[in-house]
């Protein structure tokens, strides 16, 4: 089971948590006004981009014009 500690008391023992959950690996759930901000994914890693992409003509093309870069000249 996790812990959940508010973004400021973990502020203050940030050393001290990192330790802990380095020796017992329970994780921890750091929050900001009640809402989960770090140590826990709202959803899987794998898979979370799926459906982002609104589409795309030519996946093997260039993604823009070589003649915009200014670094070519």
């Amino acid at each position: 089971m996790s812990q959940t500690i508010e973004a400021a008391a973990f502020e203050a023992r940030c050393l001290e948590i990192i330790d802990a959950v380095a020796s017992d690996r329970q994780p921890v759930i750091v929050t900001k006004d009640g809402r989960p901000v770090a140590g826990a994914r709202s959803r899987p890693l794998v898979g979370a981009m799926r459906g982002s992409v609104l589409g795309c003509e030519d996946p093997f093309g260039p993604a823009a014009d070589p003649a915009d870069w200014s670094a070519l000249e």
